[in-house]
């Protein structure tokens, strides 16, 4: 029982790592006219 859920956590941690850097863009579609301008909400 121990061997799957190390299996899932490491499975996981790996995927949500991936799917961060996949999702982090160049900037090139992104408006950067005031790189400046902190958190806009």
């Amino acid at each position: 029982m121990t061997w799957w859920l190390t299996t899932l956590g490491i499975g996981g941690f790996l995927g949500g790592f991936a799917t961060l850097v996949a999702r982090m863009s160049s900037g090139d579609d992104e408006e950067d006219d005031d790189p400046g301008r902190g958190a806009v909400v």
